[in-house]
């Protein structure tokens, strides 16, 4: 299957995913997308959630990972198989807050540039809300940053990823 064909395959089950997410999106009283100029293949990205060992259990972890995916498709359309996330953990005596010993709870996001300020603010209300509810992680011992990447400094299934211009929109 040639680039363009494996495009339009990706662009027709795109399209049916974004039905039925937003039909669900929908009977959840959720937005169905937020300040999002671009979907596509151009768009991936990359969690990784740093804890105290022993925070977060194999479970929770999985949880945690589930409802990652989930918010992240819900904000921006993106199919669950594009969301990626990686679970650092650290021994105790190893993390710090304002100097001091603390089971510190860290999640850090890279993405593709190119989102409005409202997604990303969005976003990041939505994903301290899941990083203090999965750790239980008091206000001062969270942190969540979010980087951007340009796209020629992203590679996904062995692509390169295409500059936004370049890159089709999905039909509908």
């Amino acid at each position: 299957m040639g680039v363009e064909a494996s495009l339009s395959t990706w662009q027709r089950s795109i399209s049916r995913d974004n039905r039925k997410r937003a039909r669900r999106s929908k009977a959840f009283g959720f937005p169905t997308k937020i300040g999002l100029e671009r979907k596509g293949p151009d768009n991936v990205p990359l969690y990784t959630i740093t804890t105290q060992t022993g925070v977060l259990g194999d479970n929770d972890k999985a949880a945690l990972a589930e409802k990652l995916t989930e918010t992240h498709c819900q904000v921006s359309g993106l199919p669950e198989n594009w969301v990626h996330i990686v679970f650092n953990d650290y021994p105790a005596g190893s993390g710090f807050t304002a100097g001091k010993p603390a089971e510190t709870a860290s999640l850090t996001l890279v993405m593709r540039t190119g989102r409005s300020p409202d997604y990303k603010r969005d976003l990041l209300r939505r994903l301290w809300r899941l990083l203090q509810d999965a750790t239980g992680a008091p206000d001062d011992q969270i942190a969540i940053g979010m980087h951007e990447a340009p796209p020629s400094q992203a590679i996904e299934m062995g692509r390169i990823m295409p500059e936004v211009a370049e890159h089709p929109a999905p039909s509908h």
